[in-house]
C-alpha cells in the first residue's frame, strides 16, 4: 500500500488502481471514505471504476493505516479537505472526480466549495450537511456519547441495521461491524463529536462543480425533503433517489451505486 508524505508528521496510506488501457491517461476519481472507515471501505466500487479510471482511496487522518493527529488537533471537513489537497498535490494530480459516502461526502462538498478548481465533479452518497434539523432518525449528536461510553465496535454494533438497511444479509452486518469497530476509539470519538455539530450549509452555493446527490427513500440519517432543500442550493446538482432504507448505500449497494455515480462522471469528465 504506498503512502503519501503530506507533511512530516502526517502520511496518508492509500489504494492506487487503474486497470485500463496502459497507454491511455486517464481522469482520476478520488473516493472519500466516512468515519470509522477506511480505503477498504470502497471495495465494491474498484471493478467498476477503475476499468475507466485512475481510482485513488485514501485512509483519510486517523483512519486505516494513516497518521493518527495528537489529542488537540481540531477536526473539520475543511481540514479534510486541506490534507485531500496536499494528497493530489503529492501524488501529481491536478483535478478529480470527487466521490464521497456519509461524512466523506460532507467533506468531499467541502473540497468542492473550497478548492473549485481541483473539482471536475461532485458525487455524494447518503452524506449530512448539517447534524440538526435533518428530518431523519439518527441521531448525530448522540454518537460521540455513545463512543465514549459504550466503544466503537459496540456502537458499530447498535447503528448498523440502520446504516446499511433492512434489506442487507447479517453477514455483511457483521463484517461492516468489525470493519469499523478496528477504528481508533479516540480519532471515532474526536470526529463523532464533530459531525455531532456539523453545518456547512453555507458552502453549499459555492460549489460550482456538476453534483450528483444520492440518497434513499428511507433513510434515516434526513429525510428526502431536507436532502433536496441541501440539494437545490448546490448549483449544477441534480438528485438520485434510490428505494430503500440505508443511510449508508453505497456500502449497503455498491454495484448499484458505483454504476450511477459512473455514468454521471462519464457525463463530466473534464481535463485532467
Amino acid at each position: 500500500m504506498p503512502v503519501a508524505q503530506l507533511d512530516p508528521t502526517v502520511a496518508l496510506h492509500y489504494q492506487d488502481d487503474y486497470f485500463g488501457e496502459p497507454w491511455q491517461q486517464p481522469e482520476t476519481v478520488l473516493l472519500v471514505h466516512g468515519v470509522a472507515e477506511s480505503s477498504q471501505a470502497w471495495f465494491g466500487w474498484g471493478p467498476h471504476l477503475a476499468r475507466c479510471f485512475r481510482v485513488l482511496r485514501p485512509d483519510l487522518r486517523g483512519f486505516g493505516r494513516s497518521s493518527i493527529p495528537p489529542p488537540e488537533y481540531r477536526w473539520s471537513p475543511s481540514a479534510f479537505a486541506a490534507d485531500l489537497v496536499r494528497f493530489l498535490e503529492v501524488v501529481g494530480v491536478r483535478a478529480a472526480h470527487i466521490v464521497g459516502a456519509k461524512l466523506g461526502g460532507t467533506i468531499a462538498m467541502q473540497f468542492a466549495a473550497d478548492y473549485p478548481e481541483r473539482t471536475i465533479s461532485l458525487s455524494v452518497v447518503s452524506s449530512p450537511v448539517q447534524a440538526r434539523n435533518t428530518g431523519g432518525r439518527a441521531d448525530l449528536g448522540a454518537f460521540a456519547d455513545r463512543v465514549k461510553t459504550a466503544g466503537v465496535a459496540a456502537w458499530a454494533a447498535e447503528t448498523q441495521r440502520a446504516r446499511l438497511g433492512t434489506e442487507v444479509p447479517e453477514a455483511q452486518i457483521a463484517w461492516w461491524t468489525a470493519f469499523m469497530g478496528a477504528t481508533d476509539p479516540g480519532v471515532c470519538r474526536a470526529v463523532t463529536a464533530m459531525a455531532g455539530g456539523l453545518d456547512i450549509s453555507a458552502s453549499l452555493p459555492r460549489i460550482q462543480a456538476p453534483a450528483l446527490i444520492v440518497t434513499t427513500e428511507g433513510s434515516a440519517l434526513a429525510s428526502l425533503e431536507t436532502v433536496r432543500e441541501w440539494q437545490e442550493q448546490i448549483p449544477h446538482s441534480e438528485l438520485l433517489v434510490l428505494p430503500g432504507d440505508s443511510y449508508h448505500v453505497a456500502a449497503a449497494r455498491p454495484d448499484e451505486c458505483a454504476q450511477h455515480v459512473l455514468a454521471f462522471i462519464r457525463r463530466h469528465k473534464g481535463v485532467d
